[in-house]
């Protein structure tokens, strides 16, 4: 009876002690959990913040493109003022030294950090008489030259950002001539373009063709236009107010 006695005692503060331990886990069970909810509130405040600051840096850049493209009007309106000023001053330089003077100004106005804008547009001060074949055309005035890439004096195109971009050019002959013209990317023929005004009757006219070519380029590419490599030219390259012999490029991405 005794023993039996004995056992029930130890059995109920066994049973005692691992209530206790039950109570001491459950509260740091609860405790953690606690923790827990806490980290999950905090991992969510973190969420909500860090979608408002991805909304705006979406319209930070939003607003860095406009102003870029802003920027990029401005200055262009900045070299035709001082172009025009340059025409209203009675500056008579020739045809060279104004495509330099106009080169140095988007040097300065326009340097290499400013953007991947890309563009050149260039025309023939004068008439060009009987070039022969394989003759690279020099465009001495440049109206556009960003990036710099186009050399008037060369009649070269160098490319300054790699990339797709759009060439264009447009040649006038005078009249009975005939031409073949091709635009050369690094020595090879992307294009050509052939244009006659051989007459029999008794009025003749100048005429004009146009070539286009949209081409993958590499920094240093070089893109010209010449006349044709074998086909023998006859006659003049004509350019003036009533019409230019022209050529013009520019990145398209």
């Amino acid at each position: 009876m005794i023993i039996a006695l004995v056992f029930i005692h130890v059995v109920c503060v066994f049973a005692n002690n691992q209530d206790s331990r039950l109570d001491k886990l459950e509260k740091l069970l609860k405790q953690q959990m606690f923790k827990l909810t806490e980290q999950e509130l905090r991992i969510g405040n973190l969420e909500v913040i860090n979608n408002a600051q991805k909304s705006e840096i979406e319209l930070l850049k939003h607003r860095d493109y406009n102003q870029t493209k802003e920027i990029t009007f401005l200055k262009q309106r900045m070299i035709y003022c001082l172009r025009d000023e340059d025409s209203l001053s009675g500056d008579n330089l020739e045809n060279g030294e104004h495509s330099i003077k106009e080169n140095a100004i988007e040097k300065n106005i326009l340097p290499r950090a400013f953007g991947q804008v890309v563009a050149f547009y260039a025309y023939m001060s004068k008439p060009q008489g009987n070039p022969g074949a394989r003759h690279t055309l020099a465009f001495d005035v440049l109206r556009t030259n960003i990036y710099s890439g186009y050399n008037g004096a060369t009649g070269i195109f160098t490319v300054p950002t790699s990339g797709v971009y759009i060439f264009t050019f447009t040649v006038r002959v005078i009249c009975n001539s005939h031409f073949s013209f091709e635009i050369v990317q690094n020595g090879i023929v992307q294009g050509a373009v052939v244009v006659d005004t051989i007459s029999q009757d008794a009025v003749c006219s100048s005429a004009h063709s146009t070539g286009t070519i949209v081409t993958p380029t590499l920094r240093g590419d070089t893109v010209l236009v010449r006349t044709h490599s074998t086909n023998q030219p006859f006659g003049g390259i004509q350019s003036n107010d009533q019409g230019r012999s022209s050529f013009a490029g520019w990145l398209i991405g």
